[in-house]
């Protein structure tokens, strides 16, 4: 018995288990899908059905399936826009269980839209098929959606409704935390830093000491302020070993598995997507819709489309579409968002008939009239169009499409009415928005518009490519022609122009080659020239300390400075990922330059003061002294890439500029502050500076390092940098900057505003505690002027 019974127990346990696994698995795909059962009575027959609907929430960043339709849901924003939340419902299918050959499916009611009442939501979106709708929040608010249906058999659609959805909802909104500011480093840190750097610019340290130095401080200090450079130089220690090991024999190399998974390039699009769209929104509108595009060209089936295209559609801004049929006016808004309205300039007579979530208005105008009519939609977007009945109406005739091979040369059309010169459009497929636009004049009868030679007159970075639909207007744009339809497409690639000929190019390598060396036969030039001026100021200066038996106060010898060798670091800004360090002969630090006389500010004509009482009230540097040199390479630097660009070209947004400043210094054991001169300075070259941040690279610090060798008496005495219209005060940047290089107290920032009429001027130090002065620690009610500087300069050269 047990034989025989035993198999089939064995079959049936299998077949309940089966069993089980489907049942779980359609349980868990329907909880997040509602069933509603309903009745329809077609006026024969008495029809029982079943439609399946599912409920979606979009918090601003991601897409989410409500898991429990039919309850209160609750859509929690923090920080979102009025617009960015979403909750969508979408009826996926119809059945009927008693009927399976009854073809019949619900529809959302479209001539019931507008009755749709929601607080804290508004009617956004539905889609063509009117199976979907979609409500973005305007604000907190709690309710019950009801959208009515009706049912579309194979004679029609119903005249009436035939059942209600209902859905509960809860909107919360929250303000965003404000961020909070990063601290700078503690003074343990500093040391720590400091004292790890001591033993990595030592002469006795091997590299394994200066190994562990850096070991150390990342043990402590994983996320330090400078555990960046710490990693780059244990980097470069490891390749500095690498370089004097001997070859190894080579081997086979071993296959290392790599177990953290890269993204997908489709997630890493979609990360930059996402990225951009939080950090600028419609601040970069432009480059932000075309990774979406090229998202949605590429991976039209990808996981984030929905995603993908509510970004695309949000940042695209509404236009306007005017079809005009004599008096009657047809304007078709797109990428507006509900609610919609629109305002006529003055009164009128006139019969407008619109709906406000579908964006279509139909306006009635009598004759020779113009009127502006401007619409707004749920975002606060406005746009202006003109409507008038003075001319013709705006008419595109004989129109065709002009191919040779796979793309479009030109097209043919008539064009009359409306007011010329005329213009076409480009517009791209399954998209609403004009990418380019031309105006071609107002030419008579049959007309062939050549539409590569109108693309041959942009950049080739410019030049359309892929299929676009054409849309003709008027010079008022107030009336257009859109020639849509699969016949009308055209297509466009990039063609770039004929090359040049080889013997233009021998003679271009010839004449660039010429160039090279002049241009370093100039440089030699004037860096002797620069030699001799420094050698027939340093003859002068002894002449004159033979003379007086003085010496220089600004210049003098530095009390109690131990003797280190200068270290001078490349690419140790931040973002940097090399740092060089290289190493001068031993020279004693309280040593001060030869003969340093006409480095004496306080009794030089050469030289301006600025006395830094007037700004801080502790201050570990007493006085600046700059040479009438050094402030005109200065002003003819700010004046070329600041002052100028703002004035004379009307540009606003000018970004930040700076470089390094060289001089020396004194140390007064009386009055415990020290004097610095400013002799030269040297402009940083960066392609990382913005409107609010300025860092200075690796060629920056190269060029410092070729200045420091033409002037070896010059020290490194502070840095300069612009804040163009942001007021005058040392940014989070600016104090990583001037704590991780200048941390010495005779360090100099300088800091001028190039949008003020006088050129405000800071000069920031140190206190006599190390701490650095900023803006709030100003005792004076204004800062320096630096046109007070630039009328000295202008009396020194009339005198």
């Amino acid at each position: 018995m047990n034989a025989t019974i035993a198999p089939q127990l064995t079959w049936i346990r299998r077949l309940l288990g089966l069993g089980l696994i489907l049942w779980l698995s359609g349980a868990l795909g329907l909880a997040q899908t509602r069933r509603i059962n309903f009745e329809y009575n077609d006026g024969q027959t008495l029809h029982k059905g079943q439609v399946f609907l599912k409920f979606y929430l979009f918090d601003g960043k991601s897409r989410s399936t409500i898991s429990s339709p039919g309850e209160v849901v609750t859509l929690d924003l923090v920080g979102v826009p009025k617009g960015k939340g979403k909750f969508t419902l979408e009826i996926t299918r119809t059945t009927w269980p008693d009927e399976p050959d009854f073809d019949a499916r619900l529809l959302v009611d479209r001539d019931d839209m507008g009755g749709i009442q929601a607080p804290g939501l508004s009617l956004s979106r539905q889609s063509s098929t009117s199976t979907r709708l979609e409500f973005a929040h305007t604000g907190p608010g709690e309710g019950t959606i009801r959208v009515p249906v009706r049912i579309r058999t194979g004679e029609g659609t119903s005249s009436a409704s035939i059942l209600t959805l209902e859905q509960g909802y809860r909107i919360l909104v929250q303000e965003a935390p404000a961020p909070e500011e990063p601290a700078g480093p503690s003074n343990e840190e500093l040391l720590m830093w400091e004292a790890a750097v001591n033993i990595v610019t030592s002469d006795n340290a091997t590299p394994k000491k200066r190994q562990d130095a850096m070991a150390t401080y990342l043990r402590k200090y994983p996320d330090g302020e400078f555990s960046e450079l710490a990693r780059n130089m244990i980097q470069e220690i490891e390749a500095e070993q690498e370089a004097a090991a001997p070859e190894p024999e080579p081997r086979p190399a071993p296959q290392v598995r790599n177990s953290t998974p890269q993204p997908s390039p489709e997630e890493v699009l979609w990360q930059e997507i996402s990225s951009q769209y939080r950090r600028y929104g419609r601040g970069r509108a432009e480059a932000i819709i075309q990774l979406c595009r090229d998202y949605l060209n590429r991976y039209p089936n990808g996981d984030h489309v929905e995603e993908v295209a509510e970004i695309r559609d949000d940042l695209t801004p509404m236009n306007a579409e005017v079809v005009r049929d004599q008096n009657h006016f047809t304007v078709i808004l797109r990428n507006g968002r509900a609610p919609l309205d629109y305002r006529i300039d003055q009164e009128v007579d006139s019969l407008v008939e619109w709906d406000p979530t579908a964006g279509v208005f139909d306006i009635n105008l009598p004759d020779n009239r113009t009127y502006a009519v401007t619409f707004t939609d749920g975002r606060g977007e406005r746009i202006t169009r003109e409507l008038s009945t003075e001319f013709e109406p705006l008419t595109v005739s004989g129109f065709r499409v002009i191919n040779e091979g796979a793309l479009t040369q030109a097209v043919g059309l008539t064009i009359k009415g409306g007011k010329a010169p005329y213009w076409v459009q480009f517009i791209p497929r399954n998209e609403t928005v004009v990418v380019q636009e031309f105006a071609f004049g107002a030419p008579r009868g049959d007309t062939l518009l050549d539409i590569q030679a109108l693309q041959a007159t942009l950049p080739e970075e410019q030049r359309l490519a892929g299929p676009y639909y054409l849309r003709f207007t008027d010079d008022r744009k107030a009336e257009s022609v859109h020639m849509d339809g699969m016949q009308n497409l055209v297509r466009l690639e990039r063609k770039r122009e004929d090359g040049i000929p080889n013997w233009a190019w021998i003679v271009l390598i010839l004449v660039g080659m010429g160039l090279i060396v002049g241009f370093n036969v100039w440089q030699s030039r004037q860096r002797a020239a620069k030699q001799r001026e420094m050698e027939a100021r340093r003859e002068k200066a002894r002449q004159t300390a033979r003379q007086t038996g003085t010496q220089s106060p600004v210049s003098a010898p530095i009390n109690q400075t131990p003797n280190k060798p200068e270290v001078r670091s490349r690419g140790m800004s931040e973002g940097t990922t090399k740092m060089v360090i290289r190493q001068r002969s031993a020279e004693p630090a309280d040593t001060p330059p030869e003969n340093t006389e006409h480095l004496l500010g306080s009794h030089d004509e050469n030289y301006f003061c600025f006395p830094l009482s007037k700004l801080w009230k502790d201050s570990a540097v007493a006085e600046v002294f700059i040479h009438r040199d050094c402030a005109k390479d200065l002003d003819v630097y700010i004046y070329k890439h600041n002052v100028d660009v703002y004035k004379k070209e009307k540009v606003d947004d000018i970004p930040e500029i700076g470089g390094f400043l060289l001089g020396t210094y004194r140390y007064f054991e009386d009055s415990g502050q020290y004097k610095v001169s400013l002799e030269r300075f040297q402009p940083s070259t960066t392609d990382d500076q913005d409107l609010y941040r300025i860092s200075f690279k690796e060629q920056a610090w190269n060029e410092l390092a070729d200045l420091q060798d033409l002037y070896p008496d010059l020290k490194l005495v502070g840095w300069f940098h612009t804040h163009p219209g942001h007021g005058l005060f040392l940014s989070q940047p600016d104090l990583r900057i001037h704590q991780g290089f200048f941390r010495n107290k005779h360090y100099l920032a300088i800091e001028i505003d190039t949008k003020t009429e006088t050129l405000d001027t800071a000069i920031f130090t140190r206190t006599q505690d190390g701490t650095i002065n900023n803006s709030k620690d100003r005792i004076s009610p204004g800062w320096f002027h630096w046109t007070d500087l630039e009328d000295w300069i202008k009396e020194k050269q009339q005198s």
